[in-house]
């Protein structure tokens, strides 16, 4: 719907019956500052939406976010209990407690964004309301004037027209006037050629008897009176037919002067009917223009009191923009805060990404560790569950660590002597009895055989070197000669056992060649059994061999272990 202008303009120029009232108007008006009003209500209705979907997007993610912590809490704990270091620990709590500081700030301070929001748009609101109201009536009053001004033109269109019918008719009066004067000397001068025919007529009669009176006398003869008489009849007819012809243009001007006088009535008929319709029309004008004023002072009266409201308004408006004022400044700053909390809440949420992309990494790899450290546990066990078990059956004794699959052979009294690495013959029969065991119980397993790294043998000797006692945890220059001298020892004791087993002309069993491809020979000395020895070590360098061996068995220091590792 629309305010059609130039339609009622035609309308008035036409004749000025067809304008629209001012009901229409105003309803026009009035739907037009309602769309507006609406137009601007959804606006505003759309911006604190979208503020609303923003505070609940990011609701939204926070919400997520802790889902997703609570789906990796379980991976997260496990991780910082077994894992983490200590300042990977310490990082995850500062950086957790930060992220609930901003949520929780962020939340608070979203909540009083949008408290101050919803009163503001009910302030803006209210004014925008009494502003529309102002405009309307000033759109109105503006309107009106523009109808009184265009009616007073009207009027005096009117007027100036009927000025000029009253011109017209003037001079057709005065034309008929005219006329009228034509026609009176027109019909006098007929009345004096009648008169003249007349009085020729009666000349010619009195010529004929003053002839016949002559003849009569005898004073003319016959043929000269009928000649004189012929001649005064043909003088007489002349002048009869130049009067007559003069009285008939004389008649044909009256009737063209008595058409023209009737055309002139006419059109002065006309002219008057005109002049009261154009009266008729102006009295209407006039009383249409009264009740124009009428209203248009009406309006002109709810404008002043309007503009009284309007001033008080501005007063008000004025106290609500310096408080709007203050209160932008503050959205501002809020606004300004609120992205700070926000690029802080991302980088968090980066970093809590990052965190947990990390643990989940870092889970990934502790499962797969885990995965196969008990694979491997597994087959440690199921290995040394063997080993123990083929053992027994063949009557070996050894003492079998149920951990790690160690195997310590316990050669007796037989042992190398102090000193040396031959193997005695004992020795030898415990080797040949118990290695083809011990290397059919590693093979067995066709899976876990795969996964065997090598299998060592490992010597070892007591902390004794020419009949004294060598502190193992010593570093004294003059006691490193004895730290060299039972690492040799050791490593000729284990070489001497891998030599007896893969020597065919001494041994044979099925998995030797396998055995001999992983196996590999170690010599300890006695740096493995520091912890073990309880002396004090205030004496130990005084102390001689024969005395360390009454106070502690040497014979547990002298052993020899064979051990398989696993691959990783």
């Amino acid at each position: 719907m629309g305010f059609d202008y130039d339609k009622l303009r035609a309308k008035h120029e036409e004749g000025g019956n067809q304008w629209a009232s001012y009901s229409d108007l105003f309803m026009v008006l009035s739907v037009v500052f309602l769309l507006l009003y609406v137009t601007t209500s959804l606006r505003g209705g759309t911006n604190s939406l979208q503020n609303n979907i923003e505070y609940q997007e990011l609701v939204k993610e926070v919400t997520e976010l802790r889902q997703q912590n609570k789906v990796y809490e379980t991976l997260k704990e496990d991780y910082l209990q077994k894992g983490a270091s200590q300042d990977e620990q310490e990082s995850y709590n500062e950086l957790m407690g930060k992220l609930s500081l901003l949520q929780e700030e962020a939340q608070q301070e979203s909540e009083d964004l949008m408290k101050q929001a919803s009163e503001n748009q009910k302030k803006k609101a209210a004014l925008n309301k009494y502003q529309k109201m102002i405009k309307n009536i000033i759109n109105s009053n503006m309107v009106a004037s523009a109808r009184i001004k265009k009616r007073d033109t009207v009027i005096k269109k009117k007027d100036i027209t009927i000025q000029q019918k009253q011109k017209i008719i003037a001079e057709k009066r005065e034309q008929i006037k005219d006329l009228n004067q034509d026609i009176n000397q027109k019909e006098n001068q007929i009345i004096e050629n009648n008169e003249k025919i007349q009085a020729i007529n009666m000349d010619l009669q009195a010529s004929i008897m003053e002839l016949q009176n002559e003849r009569r006398e005898a004073k003319l003869s016959k043929a000269k009176m009928r000649r004189r008489v012929a001649e005064l009849k043909v003088k007489s007819q002349e002048r009869i037919n130049a009067l007559k012809d003069q009285n008939k243009t004389v008649e044909k001007q009256m009737n063209r002067i008595e058409l023209e006088l009737t055309s002139a009535e006419n059109l002065l008929k006309k002219a008057n009917k005109e002049i009261e319709t154009q009266a008729q029309r102006r009295q209407r004008l006039q009383a249409k223009l009264q009740r124009e004023k009428q209203r248009a002072q009406e309006v002109e009266n709810e404008l002043q009191a309007e503009a009284q409201r309007k001033s008080e308004l501005q007063e008000q408006l004025k106290a609500e923009s310096s408080k709007s004022s203050k209160l932008s400044s503050k959205l501002q700053a809020e606004a300004a805060r609120k992205a700070q909390l926000q690029a802080a809440l991302k980088q968090t949420k980066d970093e809590v990404a990052s965190k947990e992309s990390k643990i989940s990494n870092l889970t990934k790899e502790f499962k797969a560790k885990l995965a196969k450290e008990r694979a491997k546990a597994d087959a440690r066990k199921k290995l040394i569950s063997d080993i123990k078990k083929n053992f027994k059956k063949a009557g070996i004794k050894a003492k079998i660590d149920g951990k790690t699959g160690e195997v310590i052979l316990e050669f007796g009294d037989e042992y190398f002597d102090t000193g040396k690495a031959d193997l005695k013959n004992n020795m030898q029969k415990i080797l040949d009895k118990s290695v083809p065991v011990y290397a059919q119980s590693l093979f067995k397993r066709k899976k876990i055989a795969k996964n065997i790294a090598n299998v060592e043998i490992v010597g070892f000797a007591s902390p004794t070197y020419r009949g004294k006692f060598v502190d193992p945890d010593s570093l004294d220059p003059a006691e490193q000669k004895a730290t060299s001298y039972n690492l040799d020892l050791s490593y000729r004791r284990a070489k001497a056992i891998f030599d007896h087993i893969f020597d065919t002309r001494k041994m044979t069993f099925s998995e030797q060649r396998r055995l001999r491809k992983i196996i590999k020979v170690t010599g300890r000395g006695y740096l493995d059994v520091a912890n073990e020895i309880k002396t004090d070590r205030r004496t130990a360098s005084t102390m001689s061999a024969s005395d360390f061996c009454k106070a502690t068995d040497c014979k547990k220091y002298q052993r020899v272990i064979i051990k398989f590792n696993l691959k990783n």
